[in-house]
């Protein structure tokens, strides 16, 4: 966790750089954001009134433990985002249609360790001192395009505060599920690798359901 928010914050002075570098061509709006990407640094360059750019990053780490069906789950999620963003506003207001692609850096893994009740994984019956603790992980692809609507007052020249509104998704595709099991587990039970790919197939069947990732986010915006 360290090393992403170390990334995350060499990736935030990046964006704020970056739109810096171009404001003696254009208008310059960097703030703070926060939503289902987490939080993050907004920046942006108005090209013209019906034109602007902007570029952002967002970190959101997570972590639940919860059980689920007789298995205890101790989860922890990583979503490290950077994109590039083309914003249109077809009145020349503050209404945007956008449109771009990220870099995403979103994965799941876990710990389970099933209780002393038999549970069914696949097609048999397993406790806890059969399995002990096996792990799993679930990643998406690194790139994902982007497309939404929004609002982002302060169009203009004028200097000032303003605020910033961004709905839409991310198309992250499907994901890579991983799901192991001890080796002293699998030579002990000749079924249990079978069954541990049929309960891979099970989770994967959820996460293909997952391929649109929401995004929400609201932020205040400094216009200079």
């Amino acid at each position: 966790m360290k090393d992403k928010v170390l990334v995350f914050l060499a990736a935030a002075l990046a964006v704020m750089l970056l739109a810096q570098g171009q404001a003696a061509a254009g208008e310059l709006i960097v703030g703070p954001q926060v939503g289902t990407l987490g939080v993050g640094v907004n920046a942006g360059w108005q090209y013209s009134d019906y034109l602007k750019f902007r570029a952002n990053t967002n970190y959101l780490p997570y972590s639940r433990t919860d059980e689920v069906s007789g298995i205890n789950y101790k989860a922890k999620l990583d979503y490290f985002t950077i994109g590039a963003l083309a914003d249109v506003h077809p009145f020349a207001g503050n209404f945007r249609l956008s449109g771009g692609l990220y870099y995403v850096d979103l994965s799941v893994k876990a710990d389970a360790r099933l209780s002393d009740e038999p549970v069914t994984i696949g097609d048999n019956e397993y406790t806890g001192s059969q399995l002990g603790t096996f792990k799993g992980s679930v990643e998406w692809k690194t790139l994902a395009p982007y497309a939404g609507l929004g609002y982002g007052s302060g169009s203009g020249n004028e200097p000032g505060l303003g605020f910033s509104f961004d709905l839409g998704a991310l198309y992250i595709g499907k994901a890579k599920v991983n799901l192991e099991a001890p080796s002293e587990a699998l030579k002990a039970n000749p079924n249990l690798q079978g069954d541990i790919d049929k309960e891979k197939e099970d989770v994967k069947h959820y996460t293909d359901k997952l391929q649109f990732w929401p995004v929400l986010s609201l932020g205040v915006i400094y216009r200079f």
